[in-house]
This record gives C-alpha cells, structure tokens and sequence, in this order.
C-alpha cells in the first residue's frame, strides 16, 4: 500500500480481508486471474445479519494485465473484480468507519457505491517493480548514506462512498488522502499519511456535516 489505510470499499466488513474458502490463481507474464469461494462470518458487531444463523458466502474474481507494455518504467495496468455476497438472510446492518479506524457510519442500506482515484509519483526516480499483474517493492536507486537519500515518494488519493439510499442514512462523505513515503534503504519503509472527511451528509445524525481529518506515521520492515 502506498497509503496508511485502502479505499473505504476495500478496508470494511462489505470487504473482509480474511475469509477461509478456497482461491485458484493463473497467471501469465503479463495477466493475472484470481478467483475464488469463501466463508465468512461477521466480526466485532461490523455485520449483523437477520438470518439462520449460517456464515455468508462469498464469490469473488479479479483480473489484471498489460495491454500495453514498452519497458518496466513505461506501461499500462488495468484491472477489474467482482465480488458477490451471499448474506444468508433478509436484513442487514453495516459499520463502516471513516477514517484512520476513527468514527463510525451505521446503515442498513439495501445499495451503496463507493469508487476511489490514486496517483503517486516517485521523486528520486524509482519505478515499481511489476511481475505477472501485480506491482511489488521498490529499491533505491541510491540508498541513503551511500551517496544518496533513498527512495522518496508522494502519494494523494480522493475517494468517495455513499451509503444513504432512500429512507437509509447511513451518510455519504468523501475523503481526501496525501501521504509521503520514505524508503532509506531497501525493505524499510516510513510512511506518513494526512486523511479528511469532507463533504459528509448524514441528515439527522449527530455527526453531519462533521469533517474530522486524522495524520498517521509508520515504520516497517520486510522481507
């Protein structure tokens, strides 16, 4: 990630990010295809759900590849997924928080949309590296105190999520993100990230027309 947190639509309970099921992968040197069947039940009082009492079902695929590419610093990734849950019952309840894990919106809506937009730019000249539809890390191309300040990186992303839908509020915001990344030498990675909520309309909540901003630091290091 290039940012301290994903897009709203892929960091909530709609969106979990562990299910136990079964995943098939195929993948060529410029494509990728991902698909899979999962089991999931709803944590920490995220998602309630009406129902028997079984865990949702989830169905899911993502394909990625380069329909054009010149050389590893001059190319062209897209993608796309769908994914289909099966709730196991006939109502639901969602909370989604907004920002940096800060704040909460509750919603029983039947329908929402959500996309996001991200671009970033390394400013010492480095390229992702990219194999088989996926980027991976990136290695300085001069580390620092070997003649060089590392890897640094800006990073801004606007995204939107509506969850208001008909007699439903439960509130529809945008959010603003920036962030700078610093890589010293290779595997390590301080990450500084500015997020705002803007834009938020929950009519008769307590908390709309609230625009809360969060600033989040990081080290990591990997291998």
């Amino acid at each position: 990630m290039s940012l301290l947190r994903r897009p709203l639509y892929a960091d909530g309970p709609l969106s979990p990010g562990r299910q136990y099921g079964v995943a098939l992968r195929m993948d060529g040197k410029r494509w990728l295809v991902h698909a899979g069947g999962f089991l999931n039940e709803p944590e920490d009082g995220e998602v309630n759900v009406d129902g028997d009492g079984e865990d949702a079902r989830t169905l899911a695929i993502r394909v990625a590849g380069l329909p054009f590419f010149q050389d590893k610093t001059h190319l062209l990734h897209v993608g796309a997924s769908y994914m289909n849950i099966d709730l196991r019952g006939d109502s639901l309840r969602v909370r989604q928080r907004s920002i940096s894990h800060l704040d909460n919106a509750d919603t029983g809506a039947d329908g929402f949309n959500a996309w996001s937009f991200e671009a970033g730019w390394f400013l010492t000249g480095e390229s992702m590296q990219y194999k088989a539809g996926q980027f991976s890390g990136v290695s300085p191309k001069k580390a620092f105190m070997n003649g060089g300040y590392g890897a640094v990186q800006i990073v801004a992303r606007y995204e939107s999520m509506d969850l208001n839908d008909g007699t439903t509020t439960g509130g529809d915001g945008d959010i603003f993100s920036i962030g700078v990344n610093w890589l010293p030498i290779k595997n390590v990675r301080f990450m500084a990230t500015y997020n705002r909520l803007v834009d938020f309309d929950q009519p008769g909540d307590v908390n709309d027309g609230l625009e809360p901003a969060s600033f989040s630091i990081r080290s990591m290091a990997y291998w």
